[in-house]
């Protein structure tokens, strides 16, 4: 407001000193011109004229001294101001000291808060993590344990299916000896068949030379007559031959052969067990009966026998798939080889059928065939193919000694007719053959090849037998080496199972069971009692109250190991679940000790109270500087004003004395020239004073706005702590 009023005045000094000079102006004007007019004016109006110019000169001056007089108030006024404002500046100086300092401790207080949060947060996170990898861990454990489990189980079933495809392959075994030895005996049989009709063809070759001899003597009329008197009764006797001997058995074999090829295998199981071993099955069922008595089981033995059941019977009834199949790629084979051997008979009965018109004699008994060309007979096709190489090399002797009877024609209407039709869509063989007639050899070729098939396939089985020999070798080595490996994994996954790790605020080493020597500990045990009840079963046969008595504690014994192991498993887990309970607790505790260490240590550090004190000092010095600076201002001003007010009293005098130089205007522009410097010394102090206003209400307005932050960051820290 002062800096206002002494505008207002200055600007109205300002005016009535340009109207004044003006007037002075037109003053002198006026008087030049009076003067140039008048020039005899007198020296009185002169004087008059300048007592009256000295006059308000003098007022002039006055004003000026009073406007002089106003500035001075005005300065002091501005001085005292000023050291007002230096006074709340220092004070709000030392304000902004003891806020920064507050502010430096709220820093480091904040930033110790933010290390302790932070260690809070990588101690959760280290926490959360170890829980991840605890819940991780055990579900891995428990997936692995599942796997083993079932890989057991597999390996379980395996074992049944194995053992019961061994058992049936002996049993096959067994059948297919006994079904060799009813086959040795059939041929047995049928050899001393052929021995008869080879002793009855001979008969009849003597009679057919004896008939020749007699006849050749006579005419043509009466050696044909001869001759279908001589074939009919030959026929007729070998008729009789044939039905004598020949027909009643080989067509009892005729409707026994594929029985025994075609038929189940059960069928050729009883009937041997019919014949020859009833005295076996029954000494082996009273075996059976005996040894797998029902025996009073706990429910774990229920279940693991009804578990082993259900396994054994799913790998039975994929063992009796793989059976079926290769039944009926063998029932296949066999069709194929029937149907081979038919058509390989039909067409040598086709050969001999048109080879016997090309003859001269009515009688084809003459022809004496040697034993190379003899064809096959169907009948060489009775025995089935699973019998040995004897047998196979028994089958070719009866081939070619039933190929020399079907040469006869008594043996060839013994045979049915139906056998030996031919096939439709065989007439371009029978074509073929009959204009190979002439020479027989292929034929025998043809024979010597399918027999050395057959040789090559009883080969094939046997190296077939033998690699299922070898491949059941194989299977109970790796299901033994399987086993070696599940019980080491199982004392892996227990070790893995039972082994909590070390926590970081355990004083000591805790001591732990190892549950894995008990889960091998329960295995062998299993293993032992079974291999126990084996040998009691091999041993105490003849003694069943004996066998009984061991049944029952053996039975016991299981009962109270089971009983045990449940018992040590829930210890167990009582006993994790109480190391658990410890952890956490020991967690929380480590945490309380944390937060009460923290609390305990002094909020100041030394460093912090450092440096404080060399801020106070700097700003200390920095005060100093600065009313150093402000006397010195002080001083100058003090001077200045002096020297205006001695240039003033001196223009006074100088007015009063000189009036004379007045008119000629020099005095005039001196006092402009003063006028227009104290109007800018005025308005450089004004422009000071205002510049060193602005520039404490902006260090105010900095200050308050550090205060109220400074205050929020407070209040933060007090809500969160």
């Amino acid at each position: 407001m002062q800096l206002l009023d002494t505008q207002e005045n200055y600007s109205t000094l300002s005016q009535r000193h340009a109207k004044l000079i003006a007037e002075m102006a037109k003053a002198r004007d006026n008087e030049a011109a009076v003067n140039h007019h008048e020039p005899s004016e007198s020296a009185d109006e002169r004087i008059s004229r300048s007592n009256s110019f000295a006059q308000a000169v003098e007022q002039v001056v006055l004003e000026y001294e009073k406007t002089i007089q106003s500035l001075e108030q005005s300065l002091s006024s501005t001085r005292t101001t000023l050291s007002n404002t230096e006074t709340s500046l220092l004070e709000k100086e030392t304000k902004c000291a003891y806020v920064e300092t507050i502010n430096t401790q709220l820093q480091a207080r904040i930033a110790k808060l933010a290390d302790r949060e932070a260690n809070t947060e990588n101690y959760l996170h280290d926490l959360e993590t170890k829980l991840d990898g605890h819940t991780s861990g055990e579900e891995k454990n428990a997936a692995i344990v599942l796997e083993l489990r079932k890989e057991i189980a597999r390996i379980r079933e395996n074992e049944a299916g194995c053992e019961d495809y061994i058992s049936t392959l002996e049993e096959r075994l067994a059948e297919a000896d006994q079904d060799a030895e009813l086959m040795q005996r059939e041929i047995d049989r049928l050899e001393q068949l052929i021995e008869r009709q080879r002793s009855l063809g001979k008969l009849d070759n003597l009679l057919s030379e004896l008939d020749n001899i007699q006849s050749g003597s006579k005419g043509a009329e009466r050696e044909s007559e001869n001759t279908t008197n001589t074939n009919g009764h030959r026929r007729t006797f070998s008729e009789r031959s044939t039905r004598s001997h020949v027909s009643r058995p080989s067509l009892g074999i005729r409707d026994q052969l594929p029985d025994v090829k075609e038929g189940a295998e059960e069928e050729l199981a009883e009937h041997a067990a019919n014949e020859e071993g009833e005295v076996l099955e029954n000494g082996s069922g009273e075996k059976s009966t005996d040894s797998y008595e029902d025996q009073p089981q706990s429910p774990a033995q229920s279940r693991f026998v009804a578990d082993k059941l259900e396994n054994v019977t799913q790998e039975l009834v994929d063992l009796r798939v793989e059976h079926e199949n290769t039944l009926n790629e063998f029932e296949s084979l066999h069709l194929k080889y029937e149907e081979a051997m038919k058509t390989l008979a039909d067409l040598q009965d086709q050969v001999d059928e048109a080879r016997h018109p090309k003859q001269n004699r009515d009688s084809v008994l003459s022809i004496n065939v040697p034993e190379q060309t003899r064809p096959p007979s169907f009948l060489s096709d009775g025995k089935s193919p699973d019998a040995r190489e004897g047998t196979i090399s028994s089958l070719r002797s009866l081939s070619s000694e039933l190929s020399s009877a079907m040469a006869s024609p008594a043996t060839t209407d013994a045979f049915d007719p139906d056998v030996l039709e031919t096939p439709k869509g065989s007439q371009a063989k029978t074509f073929a053959v009959e204009d190979a007639a002439p020479n027989p050899q292929p034929t025998s070729d043809n024979v010597s090849d399918e027999i050395e098939k057959l040789k090559a396939i009883a080969v094939a089985k046997e190296a077939a037998e033998k690699e299922l020999a070898d491949k059941y070798a194989q299977l109970e080595l790796q299901h033994q080496e399987t086993l070696d490996m599940v019980e080491e994994l199982k004392t892996a996954v227990a070790k893995a199972k039972y082994q909590d790790p070390p926590s970081p605020r355990s004083a000591g080493p805790v001591i732990r069971r190892k549950s894995s020597q008990n889960v091998m500990v329960i295995d062998r045990a299993h293993r032992s009692f079974a291999s126990l009840r084996n040998i009691a079963a091999d041993n105490f046969e003849g003694q069943p109250d004996v066998m009984q008595n061991f049944e029952v504690n053996l039975n016991a014994a299981m009962h109270e190991l089971h009983a045990r192991s449940e018992r040590v498993q829930e210890l167990e887990a009582d006993i994790a679940n109480a190391k658990r309970e410890m952890e956490t607790k020991m967690t929380i505790i480590s945490g309380l000790t944390r937060e009460r260490s923290s609390l305990k240590v002094s909020p100041m550090d030394m460093s912090v109270v450092a440096s404080l004190r060399e801020q106070l000092e700097r700003n200390e010095e920095k005060l100093k500087q600065m009313q150093e600076a402000h006397s010195a201002r002080e001083a100058e001003l003090a001077a200045e004003i002096d020297t205006l007010r001695s240039s003033s009293s001196a223009t006074s005098s100088e007015k009063t004395i000189d009036n004379a130089r007045t008119v000629n205007g020099s005095d005039g522009t001196d006092q402009e020239q003063k006028i227009t410097k104290l109007q800018a010394e005025l308005a450089t102090w004004e422009s000071k004073h205002q510049a060193a206003l602005d520039a404490m209400q902006s260090t105010e307005q900095q200050m308050r706005a550090t205060i109220e932050q400074l205050e929020g960051e407070m209040a933060t820290a007090k809500t969160t702590y």
